[in-house]
């Protein structure tokens, strides 16, 4: 049963991410000249999109509406989806298959030194490695207090506000864990 809801969170986090970057940054490619390839608006979708939603959201929290970056996501989604269907192409004409295999073998081993770090257990949060487990419990204390705090106090001393340590990484994070109910700890 975890596994089922190990891969469902996986599935859900890479909608929202799809929704939250791919989509928005496909809108901004359509709006300039058409000189890019396919290929090109695939890739360079993810940071238009992504620099927007974090642009967006830095914004909203100064100006005490953190729900603008989801609101321009719904809005920009919803036009794209009814005006502009066409722009969203998945298909990958060409295929480098030992690119991809490279790439799917390198985030495996990448991400499996710590899959099963933060996950909760009967025991409470398992942590696997020293540097993992009190990096990762600060990477946790810094999305929860960023859902709820802006500007972000630190969660390490009291009364100092946050600076630097990841600090767009861990604020973007908090914007998908109070927009989509991710948990802090999934993430």
């Amino acid at each position: 049963m975890i596994i089922f809801e190990i891969l469902l969170q996986y599935i859900l986090f890479a909608l929202a991410i799809g929704i939250s970057f791919y989509i928005p940054g496909l809108y901004f490619l359509s709006l300039g000249n058409n000189s890019f390839t396919k290929e090109q608006k695939q890739f360079l979708a993810w940071p238009l999109g992504y620099s927007a939603f974090i642009l967006l959201s830095y914004i909203g929290g100064w100006i005490g509406f953190p729900w603008l970056s989801l609101l321009f996501v719904v809005l920009i989604s919803l036009y794209v989806l009814i005006r502009k269907r066409f722009i969203v192409d998945f298909s990958f004409p060409k295929t480098h298959w030992v690119v991809l295999l490279l790439i799917t073998l390198g985030s495996l081993a990448f991400t499996g030194m710590s899959f099963f770090s933060g996950i909760e257990t009967a025991h409470g949060l398992q942590f696997i490695g020293t540097v993992n487990s009190t990096d990762g419990l600060m990477h946790i204390a810094h999305i929860k207090t960023q859902v709820f705090f802006f500007p972000p106090p630190s969660a390490g001393f009291a009364g100092y506000s946050m600076h630097g340590y990841h600090y767009f990484y861990d604020f973007l994070l908090s914007r998908f864990s109070l927009f989509f109910h991710f948990s802090a700890n999934d993430l």
